[in-house]
């Protein structure tokens, strides 16, 4: 038996957890030696799922006390680039989840790095390792020659991600875009190899729905992807002129219609056809995934088997760069593209930007807060943002500075320093105690004390509205404590 590769998962969420159970049941052998996040409680609970791991709060001690192969980074994309760095810099393998980094320049960093180190990264594009998609790369061949490609996703719309935070809808587009456009250019690539891609005009419809259409070289794709749309659906179409390909990645079947189909004997059995395949094909990947008692996402467990045999064996990673790379520019395309839709706030003049004191808004990337930095800055003023994630390009406020802090610890009174006034809007909104105690009772302490050692002069403390809200048996609270 070869040597168990040694792993450390960076992040401790639920895609986190879905990364251990397809660790733990990886045909290679592998062992999670370390945990790392800064939440001591989200740490905690991995650490029950890798009872074998010790847990740290950054990467670089972990680094330092634990002896790894590869490491996974199942945290924010904002940090994908600068943990995949420190990784390959300290001699790891890396696997890093979707989306791979939040720019081409960055992707091109982290890739040449890579290749300079002679160390392998693959990205987390675990469709193209479910069975829908392998069983329609095999079938390619049987459609004679590729003539258009079409890769459809709809998806639910929710109003926070799984970490809690308000979403808008062009950060939940831009979140679930890699899967849809890397299984489009991989069946692209596949038929085309030595064309390069060229991609046409993004449009956005008047709802949460994004058409691009693809080309690369005779081949034609159309990538769309809707929050509206219904019912959920995802799946790619590939027509050829010898057949038709239907793989659909919710029902884990594949349809096939191989042959011209011209003959009326065809039109009339043609839907009967693909009725048969549809049932019995969903019946079967059912009784697959219960029989397999399933615990990851499908195809995770496939794609981090591939990419640990191709660091035992010396073979080339599972996800190509030229995959990875084109997906990242097509989504920076999309990106840039729905950056109209979002708030077009008047730019600060220099006279205001340095006469005035800074307002300081803690949460002000989340539903309320973001709304707060909108108006204020809208009005001229100085702003400064405390928040526990650093938002992505295209959510930024022009002219905002932005900060990245744990309110739950103890704060340094230099983030606070210029700050006239205090809008501490950051709470914890879902969890259980143990949650709102650190992010919201003792993250208010820790900011109150800060901005007294700073000398800030007007504190506004915004607390939940559910203090307000009539609950059985109790009267409605209102302002004077009554």
């Amino acid at each position: 038996m070869p040597t168990p590769l040694k792993v450390i998962i960076v992040g401790a969420g639920k895609m986190a957890r879905h990364h251990a159970n397809a660790i733990a049941r990886s045909q290679t052998p592998a062992q999670v030696v370390a945990v790392v996040d800064p939440d001591p409680s989200a740490r905690q609970d991995l650490l029950e799922h890798c009872p074998d791991a010790t847990g740290f709060a950054a990467l670089k001690e972990a680094l330092k006390q634990s002896a790894a192969d590869v490491i996974h980074i199942c945290t924010p994309p904002d940090t994908h680039e600068s943990l995949a760095r420190t990784s390959l810099v300290a001699g790891r393998h890396v696997y890093v989840e979707k989306p791979f980094a939040q720019s081409v320049v960055a992707t091109e960093g982290i890739l040449a790095l890579a290749e300079s180190k002679k160390l392998k990264v693959c990205a987390g594009h675990q469709l193209l390792y479910e069975a829908p998609a392998r069983i329609a790369l095999g079938l390619l061949p049987s459609l004679g020659t590729l003539v258009h490609v079409e890769s459809y996703f709809s998806f639910r719309s929710v109003r926070r991600s799984s970490a809690g935070a308000a979403i808008t809808t062009e950060q939940q587009l831009l979140d679930i875009m890699p899967h849809p456009v890397y299984s489009l250019l991989q069946f692209l690539a596949a038929a085309e190899p030595d064309s390069p891609v060229d991609l046409g005009t993004v449009e956005q419809g008047p709802g949460a729905s994004v058409h691009l259409l693809v080309r690369r070289g005779s081949v034609s794709g159309m990538l769309v992807v809707t929050l509206e749309g219904r019912p959920i659906e995802s799946y790619l179409r590939l027509v050829g002129t010898n057949g038709t390909v239907h793989a659909d990645f919710v029902r884990g079947s594949v349809q096939r219609l191989i042959g011209p189909g011209s003959s009326g004997i065809d039109k009339l059995l043609n839907p009967f056809r693909l009725a048969r395949q549809l049932s019995v094909g969903t019946m079967g990947a059912l009784v697959k995934r219960a029989l397999n008692r399933q615990r990851s996402y499908p195809g995770l467990l496939e794609i981090v088997d591939a990419f640990y045999h191709a660091l035992q064996t010396g073979a080339p990673s599972p996800i190509t760069p030229e995959n990875i790379l084109e997906t990242v520019k097509v989504c920076e395309v999309i990106a840039r593209c729905l950056k109209p839709s979002l708030p077009k706030l008047p730019t600060e003049s220099s006279a205001v930007a340095h006469g005035r004191d800074a307002i300081l808004i803690t949460g002000g990337t989340g539903f309320l807060g973001s709304r707060i930095v909108a108006a204020l800055k809208a009005r001229g003023m100085r702003i400064r943002v405390l928040s526990r994630r650093r938002p992505a390009v295209w959510e930024r406020i022009p002219q905002v500075q932005y900060v990245t802090t744990d309110l739950s610890r103890p704060l340094d009174p230099v983030a606070m320093g210029g700050v006239s006034t205090l809008v501490h809007v950051a709470a914890e909104t879902v969890g259980a105690w143990e949650e709102h105690e650190r992010n919201s009772i003792r993250a208010t302490e820790n900011v109150l004390r800060t901005a007294a050692a700073a000398g800030v002069r007007q504190v506004l403390h915004v607390s939940s509205i559910a203090v307000l809200a009539t609950q059985k048996g109790r009267s409605r609270i209102n302002e004077e404590g009554a």
